[in-house]
């Protein structure tokens, strides 16, 4: 088995519409609203320093995880993880932590850090995210470099 990350400038969002369906039949929305917001071209990734990555295992789209500038920060050098999701069969495999990475990798020319808010902060942190309080749209976040 072969998983590849995919950078997705043109999303085919047939593809990716097993995880829709996978996400949200336990109970998670975010991944219909990345495929909605992809659709109607309120968020294709595309901004400076933004990107979406697509995890495949021997072709098929087993997750899902975006880059953009945080819209809460106020703040074009800060970026923010979004939409991250790997299927239920394909978890524990080092797919998730692939994402993160490769989400990670690439905005340090743009961003000096990256937030997100999450429940899963143990696995961000294992990555290197601190843990933020006393920020409601922040849970963690991964300073990449001093601001300019």
């Amino acid at each position: 088995m072969s998983i590849v990350i995919e950078k997705s400038r043109t999303l085919d969002v047939t593809r990716i519409d097993p995880l829709v369906t996978r996400s949200s039949s336990d109970g998670f929305r975010h991944v219909e609203c990345l495929r909605d917001e992809w659709l109607s071209g309120v968020n294709r990734f595309d901004g400076p320093g933004e990107a979406l990555f697509v995890a495949a295992l021997d072709g098929r789209a087993v997750g899902v995880c975006g880059l953009n500038v945080d819209p809460y920060a106020n703040n074009l050098s800060v970026g923010r993880v979004r939409r991250l999701y790997v299927a239920p069969g394909s978890r524990r495999r080092g797919i998730g932590r692939a994402l993160v990475a490769a989400v990670v990798a690439e905005p340090r020319r743009s961003f000096c850090k990256v937030t997100l808010r999450t429940n899963a902060d143990l696995f961000f942190r294992s990555m290197g995210f601190e843990r933020v309080e006393g920020v409601e749209a922040v849970t963690n976040q991964l300073m990449l470099h001093d601001s300019q």
